[in-house]
């Protein structure tokens, strides 16, 4: 699993410039209708939406008036030292190990053969797959463990399918 650290990008003033180490993150509260109308055509078409995860729940069970500090949770100071941890030492191209790769292929062509089967999901999980990886390497970087090298184990690809096959469902 890699990610491209190189962007081109055009501007009007100072032309073309190329972006160093670009991750997008969009988080957004809005109902599925707005989102469909507030989106042109071109972008539900050209493969975008396939990039993204859509979360939606129709109502919250959460009734607090204010946050709530979860007992176990990392204090700030510690979500700063694992934050900077993750910058300092997950950076470069990372890979499955051999049996995280069977493990992949297998579920991969089984995937593959379930989606043309299901019309319905088709636009919603046609990415799943590619999604399933970059979970999986955000749950290898959570071990905190350079000695383990840019791996990422058959466990942390079981872990990533549960998590992605759960939230969609």
């Amino acid at each position: 699993v890699s990610q491209s650290r190189y962007c081109n990008a055009s501007t009007h003033v100072r032309g073309k410039e190329v972006l160093k180490n670009v991750y997008v993150t969009f988080l957004a509260r809005t109902t599925p209708v707005a989102l469909r109308t507030a989106l042109p055509e071109q972008a539900k078409n050209d493969g975008f939406l396939s990039r993204c995860m859509v979360v939606y729940q129709p109502h919250t069970d959460r009734i607090f008036p204010e946050p709530l500090v979860v007992d176990a949770a990392p204090t700030m100071p510690e979500l700063r030292e694992r934050l900077a941890w993750i910058c300092e030492n997950t950076y470069g191209e990372w890979t499955l190990s051999a049996e995280a790769r069977m493990w992949y292929t297998k579920w991969y062509y089984t995937f593959k053969q379930q989606l043309g089967l299901d019309g319905a999901y088709m636009d919603v999980r046609s990415r799943m797959d590619v999604t399933v990886l970059k979970v999986a390497m955000l749950i290898a970087w959570q071990r905190y463990d350079r000695a383990r090298g840019n791996e990422i184990s058959e466990q942390d690809i079981i872990d990533a399918e549960y998590i992605i096959r759960e939230t969609l469902s």
